[in-house]
């Protein structure tokens, strides 16, 4: 597990109104093509701009420095000929939809501009939008943010917006779904927290004042942390009340489940208490709850919240997994309000320093405790110390960071997590943050 660069890899309409936004790919506009954007005199200098408001290098960060600038090319891997040739393609990874859908901005040919390029792989249109109505006009100095949005720029400085854009493929949904049989195949898990990876592809812009101002409704990390969490919970609960949880009369689809729960060696000793899933025999597969149990943690700090019947709830989802797809649905039917009550009071509450102490507090006690079952959970509270120390509003800045790093230690091996060792690495941070 990397630490300072953090672990390698339904929706809030409720939050989000079309007049706010159409979304990067719900709309017909023509992407022009990362080169349109390369201008030295727009997005392509060579160095920042301090005297400008943007940074004026995003081209070359993304082209340097962004994972996305390689989606395509990895495409021609040999891991991804391999992929292709398990899953029967018929063609090269590089030309299948089913991988185009995530490693390029694959709109319509008739989307497509002049100087659009599939190979470019997931340049600045596939998450800011189709750039056709705003290119022209976007850094004019009589041009506000507000105006952009209203011409189709993706307003990404929004949690809501931000968590629906980018796990549309590092989560899933409906139409981009890494199952079982693409992960048999050879694809690496998705391992991903919101908040983290923007941080981690690196930053193209500055949060400072200036951007604050620019964008009055720009959310801090710790609410893009929390928005990204309830928002992944959504979609696990989405895909799992979906016919694709049943993959034939017998199996399910075992991508929903906690990949550590079958793929760990049998000579590791497994911790006879699972915390969220009591129900469940030695044996049983586990759903991934490790959103379920971020949106917990929420939930107990969260004013209005009532955590112990949305624990009572995930428990009895997971012995709903046992017994069939119908069970699955009555459960998930009562968890959804739940998530949906949770978002509402979120949307209202000001995530205070304090608050967001309080909140460090819970996920320290539950890791102490031994609260967090299995490997998948653990990462992510692990990530989520991170964001609150490194970037949130806490005020426990600076030597406070530093004890992250035996939580990471624990986790370096996902195929053989310490558990013992990772809940002795949070008890130590939550005596460090008590002192």
């Amino acid at each position: 597990m990397m630490r300072g660069r953090t672990l390698p890899g339904l929706i809030l309409s409720l939050l989000v109104s079309p007049a706010q936004w159409a979304g990067a790919s719900d709309n017909d506009a023509v992407h022009t093509g990362v080169a349109t954007c390369a201008s030295s005199v727009c997005h392509g200098s060579a160095r920042e701009k301090p005297e400008s408001p943007l940074l004026r290098n995003e081209y070359l960060t993304w082209e340097r420095h962004d994972d996305h600038s390689d989606a395509y090319q990895n495409l021609k891997s040999e891991q991804s000929k391999r992929i292709a040739r398990q899953l029967d393609l018929n063609q090269p990874a590089h030309k299948a939809d089913v991988c185009l859908d995530c490693h390029t901005d694959h709109v319509p040919p008739e989307q497509r501009g002049k100087r659009f390029m599939l190979s470019d792989g997931v340049g600045c249109e596939a998450c800011h939008g189709g750039a056709e109505n705003w290119l022209e006009s976007h850094s004019g100095p009589d041009v506000d943010h507000a105006q952009n949005v209203d011409q189709g720029l993706v307003p990404l400085e929004q949690a809501e917006v931000r968590a629906r854009v980018c796990q549309d493929c590092h989560v899933g949904d409906t139409e981009r779904f890494a199952g079982h049989d693409l992960l048999g195949a050879g694809h690496p898990r998705l391992q991903f927290e919101l908040m983290s990876y923007s941080v981690l592809q690196p930053y193209h812009y500055r949060t400072d004042k200036d951007y604050y101002e620019r964008k009055p409704r720009a959310d801090r990390p710790a609410r893009i942390w929390a928005t990204g969490q309830i928002e992944a919970a959504r979609r696990m609960l989405d895909g799992i009340q979906s016919d694709g949880f049943m993959t034939s009369p017998l199996w399910p689809e075992l991508a929903f489940f906690d990949c550590h729960g079958c793929h760990t060696p049998m000579s590791v000793e497994q911790p006879e208490e699972r915390y969220s899933s009591p129900e469940l025999t030695p044996g049983s597969p586990r759903l991934n709850d490790s959103a379920l149990m971020m949106a917990l943690m929420l939930e107990r700090v969260i004013p209005g919240g009532t955590p112990e019947t949305m624990l009572k709830t995930i428990r009895r989802l997971h012995g709903a997994s046992r017994e069939g797809p119908a069970q699955v649905r009555s459960v998930v039917g009562e968890l959804e309000p739940q998530l949906a009550s949770l978002a509402e009071r979120l949307e209202r509450t000001r995530l205070t320093p304090g608050l967001q102490r309080e909140l460090l507090g819970e996920l320290t006690r539950a890791g102490a405790r031994g609260r967090f079952s299995g490997y998948l959970s653990a990462e992510q509270a692990a990530m989520a110390a991170q964001v609150l120390l490194k970037h949130g509003e806490t005020g426990l800045e600076g030597p406070a960071s530093a004890q992250l790093d035996p939580v990471f230690d624990a986790l370096d091996n996902p195929d053989r997590p310490d558990d013992d060792a990772f809940q002795q690495a949070m008890k130590q941070l939550r005596a460090f943050l008590a002192q």
